[in-house]
């Protein structure tokens, strides 16, 4: 962590040294200072692969799973035949998704109940599985919004927006 403080001290405009900082965060379990390294990092040097191959360990490890699959999709990007990132990712969403099987059971089990798309969609969301999120808040709505429940209306639309927001497509 020295060697990366003193190439910021020499020289702050040096991503190697943001992402130095980051890489030694990582290797100490600081996930939050790690990510902020990171990004720094990548506001100098917006094509680094590295930085954002560890960004998506800092972020996941903070449970941000939609900013570690976005930071895996650029470094992809980057490299596209990347099969140990593209193993790591694919485990990651594997995972995510195995995670939100009680939630599409109990859609199964409640089929005409709102709050179960609802949550279904919430923990999709929260897991970046957006293309799984969305559906089920669509349905949501259709089953739940009403005159009598402006709140709940209110707030299934604003959680597409996020999500909406968070996958770039304003279609």
């Amino acid at each position: 962590m020295t060697a990366a403080r003193n190439v910021l001290k020499v020289d702050p405009r040096r991503a190697e040294g943001y992402f130095g900082l980051g890489w030694a965060y990582l290797k100490l379990d600081q996930w939050e200072q790690a990510r902020d390294a990171l990004i720094e990092a990548l506001a100098v040097r917006p094509d680094y692969f590295d930085a954002f191959r560890a960004l998506g360990i800092a972020s996941a490890r903070l449970q941000d799973f939609p900013t570690a699959l976005r930071a895996w999709d650029k470094a992809l990007a980057l490299r596209p035949d990347d099969d140990e990132l593209k193993q790591d990712k694919a485990d990651l969403r594997a995972s995510l998704s195995g995670a939100l099987q009680p939630f599409r059971d109990r859609v199964a089990l409640r089929p005409d109940d709102w709050s179960a798309y609802a949550a279904l969609g919430d923990r999709a969301a929260f897991s970046g599985l957006f293309g799984e999120a969305l559906p089920a808040y669509f349905e949501a709505v259709r089953l739940g919004v009403s005159p009598q429940e402006p709140k709940r209306g209110a707030q299934l639309f604003y959680n597409i927006a996020v999500v909406y927001r968070e996958t770039e497509d304003w279609k």
